[in-house]
C-alpha cells in the first residue's frame, strides 16, 4: 500500500494571520486577500516568509519524524508537496 498526502501552503487561518501578516498577499490597494472559497482564510504570498521559512521547516519535520519521501512539483501559481511513503 502506498499513501499519499499532499500539503498545499496557500492559505492560512486568522491566527497565523494576526501572528505574520507580512506573510499575506495583497492586492493593488495593500488589502490582504482572502480565499474566494473560504473567505475566513487569508491566502499567503507565495513568494514570502510562510513558503520560503515556515512550511519549508514543518515539511522537513514530516520527512524527518515520519520517514516519508517527498515530491515536490511546481503547479500553477502556488508550490505544492505531495508526500508519499511506500
Amino acid at each position: 500500500m502506498v499513501v499519499v498526502a499532499r500539503v498545499d501552503p496557500h492559505a492560512v487561518h486568522e491566527d497565523l494571520y494576526r501572528a505574520h501578516p507580512e506573510w499575506m498577499a495583497v492586492d493593488p490597494q495593500g488589502n490582504i486577500r482572502h480565499h474566494t472559497v473560504m473567505p475566513e482564510f487569508r491566502l499567503i504570498c507565495s513568494h514570502g516568509g510562510y513558503n520560503r521559512e515556515f512550511s519549508t521547516e514543518v515539511i522537513k519535520e514530516i520527512v524527518a519524524t515520519h520517514g516519508w519521501m517527498a515530491y515536490s512539483p511546481t503547479m500553477g501559481r502556488y508550490r505544492r508537496l505531495m508526500i508519499h511513503k511506500g
